[in-house]
C-alpha cells in the first residue's frame, strides 16, 4: 500500500486541467497505466504537465523553505521531479493494473472541486479525496492545482 500512497500523492499535485475534475484524474491514471512514460515522450510530457513539482516541493519543505536559498530550493524541486519521474513513472503500469478506483461523487464550487473516491488494491480499500483548487491564473481553460487528502 506504500507504493499506492506514493502514486496517489504524486497524482494529487495536478497542475491544470481542461475538463471535469474526475475526467482529469481518470486521464492521468489511464496514461500512467499505458506503459513506461519514460519510453513514450508524449505520455511523459502529458504527465509532467499535470503535476506542479514546484508546489509539491514547497509542501515537502514546509517551514524549512524559508531558511533555504533559492538555489537550494531549485535543486530540491529538480531532485523531487527526477525521483518521481525516474522511479514512479516506470513502475506505475504494473502497479496500477490491479488498482480499482471508484469515484463516489464530485463537488464543484467557484474556486475548488473535490472528487471523493475509494481505491482498492488487493482487497485493501483506501478512501482518497482529491481537492482541486483554482490556481488564480488567467488561462482560457479551467486551471486548478490539486491537493490530495487521504482519510
Amino acid at each position: 500500500m506504500k507504493i499506492l500512497f506514493i502514486l496517489l500523492t504524486l497524482f494529487s499535485f495536478l497542475n491544470i486541467y481542461s475538463a471535469e475534475p474526475e475526467v482529469v484524474i481518470k486521464e492521468i491514471f489511464t496514461r500512467a497505466q499505458k506503459g513506461n512514460a519514460l519510453k513514450n515522450p508524449s505520455d511523459k510530457e502529458f504527465l509532467d504537465s499535470q503535476f506542479n513539482f514546484q508546489k509539491m516541493s514547497s509542501n515537502i519543505l514546509g517551514q524549512l523553505k524559508k531558511d533555504r536559498s533559492s538555489q537550494d530550493i531549485t535543486w530540491f524541486e529538480k531532485t523531487i521531479k527526477d525521483i518521481i519521474t525516474m522511479t514512479v513513472y516506470p513502475k506505475a503500469p504494473d502497479f496500477l493494473k490491479d488498482v480499482k478506483i471508484s469515484y463516489k461523487r464530485t463537488l464543484v464550487d467557484q474556486d475548488k472541486a473535490t472528487v471523493f473516491s475509494q481505491v482498492q488494491k488487493k482487497g485493501e480499500i483506501t478512501s482518497v479525496d482529491y481537492q482541486l483548487l483554482k490556481d488564480g491564473s488567467s488561462c482560457t481553460k479551467s486551471c486548478f492545482e490539486a491537493l490530495l487528502f487521504q482519510r
